[in-house]
């Protein structure tokens, strides 16, 4: 047993909020400025045969969690169902497949796949900043859920975002992450589920500022058995763009002092329109209209911890992290 969050833990406790709360302006923006994209990454399974081993059709990029390519944590080829072409990666009960993306520290990359997960049947896979089997570091997990049809994505330790999750059809999964300024966001289809320092790990605590590997596990939440999902079109692309990272070296931005106790001084060289400061757990804690180059934050009513502030400069976004001491 290898993951960290159990959503039975929450089954009787109406809790659940949407918190489709952050960077839909960001995410556009990214998108929008993309000139150019390397794959680090990408398969779309057609090359296999159906019925094969994945880790031993492809040892070089897929594992097992134990590392026993061709054992029951190995999944299988399919053409049962396909988002493109004709094959996909089958995921059924107890198998624990792992794709291996070489521990990515710096620059920015958009992680994607496509995913379909039949009526009844649980879906769970989860990032890692780091592939050592039961030493592995958790970046994030996901559960897809029949029982009320919902998407949960769990970062920090905690269930942090619930959405609404139709099975029986294929699903576009992104993850963009700057890794230079330690942030990221996930989207499910069109819909921005949450953004958060990448960094931290599956603990609540600030861990590695890396991308390690995916673990799709088979895993039989309900104990039936029906356990069943199919993955497609992975890839792992890293990215250049003309808005988020070039304003963040364009702008010449300065924040002093950094650790701050009583305020927190920002210079720019282009004028930021807004600002906003968000906790380690991606919540916006407070929101400013600046119209100016410099701008004075109070942190004086901050709790002592890092924080993240994210200024708009009307046709790009930029993020810098700071400490309150």
């Amino acid at each position: 047993m290898h993951f960290i969050n159990n959503p039975n833990n929450n089954f009787n406790k109406p809790k659940f909020k949407i918190m489709k709360k952050i960077l839909l302006l960001m995410s556009a923006l990214f998108t929008a400025a993309i000139i150019n994209a390397q794959v680090v990454k990408s398969n779309n399974f057609d090359s296999y045969t159906v019925g094969n081993y994945m880790a031993q059709s492809d040892s070089a990029n897929w594992t097992t969690w134990s590392n026993l390519p061709g054992s029951i944590e190995d999944g299988k080829i399919s053409n049962v169902h396909a988002a493109s072409g004709t094959n996909s990666l089958m995921i059924s009960k107890d198998n624990d497949q792992v794709w291996l993306l070489g521990d990515s520290a710096n620059g920015k990359y958009e992680l994607s796949f496509k995913i379909y997960v039949p009526t009844d049947s649980v879906a769970y896979f989860n990032v890692l900043h780091k592939f050592a089997g039961g030493s592995s570091e958790w970046s994030n997990e996901v559960y897809a859920l029949p029982h009320d049809s919902t998407f949960h994505l769990f970062v920090g330790g905690n269930d942090t975002a619930v959405l609404a999750f139709t099975f029986d059809t294929w699903h576009n999964i992104k993850y963009s992450v700057d890794l230079t300024y330690d942030f990221a966001y996930m989207l499910l289809d069109a819909d921005t589920v949450f953004s958060w320092p990448w960094s931290l790990d599956g603990n609540g605590n600030t861990g590695l500022d890396q991308i390690g590997a995916m673990d799709f596990y088979g895993y039989d939440l309900y104990s039936v058995g029906n356990v069943r999902l199919y993955i497609d079109d992975v890839k792992l692309e890293k990215i250049s763009t003309v808005g988020i990272k070039d304003i963040n070296d364009d702008a010449n931005i300065r924040l002093f002092p950094n650790p701050a106790s009583e305020v927190l001084n920002i210079s720019t060289t282009k004028t930021m329109k807004t600002a906003k400061i968000l906790n380690i757990n991606g919540s916006v804690v407070a929101n400013f209209n600046v119209n100016d180059k410099n701008f004075q934050l109070n942190t004086e009513n901050l709790s002592a911890g890092l924080y993240y502030i994210q200024m708009n400069f009307g046709s790009s976004i930029a993020v810098r992290k700071f400490v309150k001491r």
